[in-house]
């Protein structure tokens, strides 16, 4: 009985810690032209994932190499970069806003806890 609940208590750690590397970002994003990048990026500027922004709209999703981590989200319009950061790896993140709310205007909803939706405050 003793062998099973060890066995039980590791099958447990090994899923959450493999959860916990997990991440989705969707966005609804207006004012931008269809078909656009969204990178996601690292501190170090190294692009972690790419997808595209289709009318208004993208997904990002896969799994962290590192771990749970604060990421910049990276669209180019016209020479012009549009970026925010976003905690990636503890739970799914929502984006939403307009070109013109960049960066610190914009509605970013995340959840670190099945089923419990957080909203984070515009900085002061």
């Amino acid at each position: 009985m003793k062998k099973i609940s060890l066995i039980l208590v590791a099958i447990i750690f090994a899923f959450a810690g493999a959860s916990a590397q997990t991440y989705h970002i969707a966005g609804k994003l207006t004012g931008f032209k269809s078909n656009l990048q969204v990178q996601m990026q690292d501190d170090n500027d190294n692009t972690l994932n790419t997808t595209l922004l289709d009318k208004g709209v993208f997904v990002l999703k896969g799994k962290l190499k590192d771990g749970p981590q604060y990421v910049n989200l990276v669209i180019t319009e016209n020479d012009e970069d549009y970026h925010c950061t976003v905690f990636a790896g503890g739970g799914p993140v929502v984006v939403k806003g307009t070109k013109t709310q960049f960066p610190y205007n914009l509605t970013i909803y995340w959840s670190y806890r099945a089923g419990k939706i957080q909203y984070v405050p515009k900085p002061a």
